[in-house]
């Protein structure tokens, strides 16, 4: 029998078909992750015109953009292994009150000082959004399930991108045809006030549906609380409480469990992993060892996690690079190398130009999204790192495409598209998948919001260094440095896998 408070749970949870706390719980992390999506890139459509209205240098445009991913680099690294000390619920509590804050100070927003800090509090609360959202989804759903569910979740991030892009050439047009003077001082408050609107969207979700992972609280050795949270998940009467013995519940933890290790081999030989290293380092799906028990934020640079640690946080750092300097100034990018260079401030001139690179990053934004379906269906039956390689390649070759597109429409959005389509099928899915099924329960949010602030350090290199290495070697040159990183990336995520033998 299984006597486990942890492998009761999961033995419960893989024998259980989707429930509708389950799904709520899904919404809840995926519409945080889609918020996370338009605060991010928004900014790329909003950044000329706030460029014009505060007279902004290269720099100052940099360090614009890049507000957010620093917050979110601290909000990562200090809010993940908080979770795991005062809950999943009460940090989404507090991330959503923050984003409302945050979110009006960007639109109201007084000079550039006032911007860049707003910017820096929203990024906080994406970071948190990381660990908490990757946490909550990997501890309560079926095993057989989890893969999809959280790259479907995932997937939100590039919904709240075409959202982004969406509301800025609304917006523009908008202003274009009503009152095109004002465009420069008030069109970048209204597509970053939309973000107060979302804030609030999910803050009402989340007051209508509040539950603890059990998981967390078994972590916690709060037996009683998990088995209340359990029961409310699962939508039955679940006790996980350590002496509890029920012959009726035996039969469906062993015959779960069965079920779950088959899957767990199978999986573990399409990837070419050794199946009993899963079973003791991927407490997602098995009950906890005593090794486990006690771990603190430092376990994961010990000889036991360190493998996994490096897996999780150096390919995400890589593509962070190129994902988030290619799509933050995707707007910006299209107008360089498609439409002629001006500094007329001429009302008309300055929207036309804008309304054009906006609509074309909604196109291709579109291509983000189909590249997320496409991994949901692929993620189980090719595997986590076979993806994450091959959309690494596929990255640099459409980065390559794209250097050499010139002023030809039609292969510069080749190139964006092949470059989205493949980041989101690979490792923009992957990377997010992998940080939360590495870790047990006891430092999962620290172990992915690890991964998630690494990442996000890449990403300020990334955004921060694109405009000030534009102005030295062109868009061409940066595009093609991108290109490079990608195919390293490649390289070291299949390096770091077969000398790990961890997924």
């Amino acid at each position: 029998m299984i006597s486990s408070p942890q492998a009761r749970l999961q033995a419960e949870l893989n024998a259980a078909n989707l429930t509708r706390p389950m799904w709520m719980l899904w919404i809840l992390s995926a519409g945080l992750i889609a918020l996370d999506g338009f605060d991010f890139f928004i900014i790329g459509i909003a950044i000329p015109f706030i460029q014009q209205d505060f007279g902004l240098s290269a720099s100052w445009v940099g360090a614009i953009a890049t507000a957010a991913l620093l917050g979110a680099l601290v909000g990562s690294l200090t809010l993940g292994p908080i979770t795991d000390k005062v809950g999943r619920q009460l940090m989404l509590v507090i991330d959503i009150g923050l984003f409302i804050i945050a979110s009006a100070g960007t639109a109201l927003a007084w000079n550039a000082w006032s911007l860049l800090f707003f910017r820096f509090a929203v990024g906080i609360g994406i970071g948190a959004d990381y660990p908490i959202s990757v946490s909550y989804i990997t501890e309560n759903m079926p095993a057989r399930l989890r893969g999809r569910m959280v790259i479907g979740a995932f997937s939100f991030q590039s919904v709240g991108a075409l959202l982004g892009a969406l509301v800025g050439w609304v917006t523009i047009l908008l202003f274009q045809k009503i009152a095109p003077e004002l465009a420069t001082g008030y069109a970048w408050r209204y597509m970053l006030g939309v973000g107060i609107v979302l804030s609030v969207l999910v803050g009402g979700l989340r007051l209508l549906f509040l539950l603890e992972s059990p998981s967390y609280y078994l972590a916690k050795g709060k037996y009683k609380e998990a088995s209340k949270a359990a029961s409310q998940l699962l939508e039955k009467t679940i006790n996980l409480e350590p002496d509890f013995e029920n012959s009726e519940v035996s039969k469906t933890s062993e015959v779960s469990k069965a079920s779950e290790s088959l899957e767990i081999s199978e999986t573990a030989d399409k990837l070419g992993v050794d199946y009993a290293e899963i079973e003791h380092t991927d407490s997602s799906t098995s009950a906890p060892t005593p090794s486990s028990v006690g771990l603190s934020y430092r376990d994961l640079f010990s000889s036991t996690y360190i493998k996994q640690t490096a897996l999780a946080s150096i390919p995400w750092f890589l593509q962070d690079i190129s994902t988030y300097g290619i799509g933050i100034f995707t707007p910006t990018i299209i107008a360089a190398l498609t439409f002629a260079s001006s500094d007329s401030l001429v009302s008309d001139s300055f929207l036309l130009r804008e309304i054009a690179s906006a609509q074309g990053a909604a196109i291709v934004n579109v291509f983000l999204v189909v590249g997320f379906l496409t991994a949901v269906l692929l993620v189980d039956r090719v595997g986590r790192i076979p993806l994450q390689v091959v959309g690494f390649i596929g990255m640099a070759a459409g980065l390559w495409i794209l250097s050499f597109a010139g002023t030809s429409l039609a292969w510069l959005f080749v190139g964006f598209i092949v470059f989205n389509l493949t980041m989101n099928i690979g490792p923009n899915s992957t990377t997010f998948l992998l940080s939360g099924e590495l870790f047990p329960p006891e430092i999962r949010a620290s172990g992915a919001g690890l991964a998630g602030g690494i990442a996000k350090l890449g990403a300020v290199l990334g955004t921060l260094g694109l405009p000030i290495l534009q102005e030295h070697i062109g868009v061409v040159g940066v595009v093609r440095s991108l290109a490079v990183i990608c195919l390293i990336a490649a390289t070291v995520t299949y390096r770091l896998h077969k000398a790990s033998q961890v997924t």
